[in-house]
């Protein structure tokens, strides 16, 4: 359900606007389901409480899977962290995930895993 309704979201706001997907908005709404589901399939992999919030510990995680933790030092992966935890509460919610890598800050190996 977050990757249908992130999808939903980011169809309707690139679309024309309003809260419905039109018959243009279609494809990319698919696409844009595709691409969340890949999203939420990596969360959830690297997620081990299965409480749907990422700590530091599974996003080194994920950053090993991806290849990404290999080109950074443990700064920088902290640093990485603080960047994606918007509200510093300690921990990524999906929608701070997906915005990560929708501003394209995300590491390079990361976009490439997703795509």
């Amino acid at each position: 359900k977050p990757a249908l309704m992130r999808a939903y979201k980011a169809t309707t706001k690139a679309g024309n606007g309003d809260d419905w997907v039109d018959k243009k908005e279609f494809k990319m709404l698919l696409g844009n389901l595709f691409y969340f589901n890949k999203l939420f399939w990596m969360f959830e992999k690297v997620d081990g409480d299965g409480d749907r919030r990422m700590d530091i510990g599974e996003f080194k995680k994920l950053m090993a899977i991806t290849g990404a933790m290999s080109k950074m030092s443990e700064a920088q992966a902290q640093a990485e962290f603080k960047q994606v935890d918007k509200n510093g509460g300690g921990i990524i919610l999906f929608d701070e995930f997906c915005a990560y890598f929708a501003s394209k800050a995300c590491p390079e190996c990361l976009s490439a895993f997703v795509e």
